[in-house]
């Protein structure tokens, strides 16, 4: 028996309510306390809707993968290749890939880049692009802007000759 009269361990989840004789006089019930990690709130994602992506490779071709839904995400993958304007300065990349998607009828935009260097390598890599698509969205929107830095900095838009690349989403 322990030395603190009156209260005794139970194990958690059992009745912690002490019996009127076991306990001293001034003694409060005990309460049964867990500990539950911190739960972050997740929005579900829209009922039905698999992860969604969408491929711009080198052959100039978009392809479509899962179903674009409001309230879910989708993925961009952006091939390198397709930047037309690649420079370097001083011997180190001096160029990227900026996306930028539209989704209607909200008119959210979010902008990111989707190359990245390598530290040592000088070579571009597909920096994949996770966007949150609005609920309510019934359309996505996207084109991208190639620039270069450096003497001469220059820009270039693959746009789909300035219509945008554009997706329907299911509401």
């Amino acid at each position: 028996m322990s030395k603190n009269k009156g209260l005794s361990a139970r194990p958690a989840g059992a009745n912690n309510k002490a019996k009127a004789d076991e306990k001293a006089p001034s003694a409060m019930p005990l309460k049964s306390v867990e500990n539950k990690p911190e739960q972050k709130k997740v929005e579900p994602k829209a009922a039905g809707a698999k992860a969604a992506s969408l491929t711009f490779d080198a052959g100039w071709k978009q392809t479509v993968q899962g179903e674009l839904a409001a309230g879910a995400q989708v993925t961009v993958h952006y091939d390198p290749s397709r930047a037309q304007l690649q420079h370097t300065h001083n011997g180190a990349p001096a160029w990227g890939v900026q996306a930028f998607a539209k989704m209607l009828p909200g008119g959210q935009m979010v902008e990111a880049p989707v190359v990245d260097f390598e530290a040592k390598a000088k070579s571009a890599k597909a920096r994949p692009l996770t966007i949150d698509l609005a609920k309510g969205t019934v359309e996505l929107q996207l084109w991208f802007k190639n620039w270069t830095g450096g003497d001469q900095p220059k820009e270039a838009w693959d746009s789909n000759f300035g219509i945008n690349y554009r997706f329907a989403v299911r509401p």
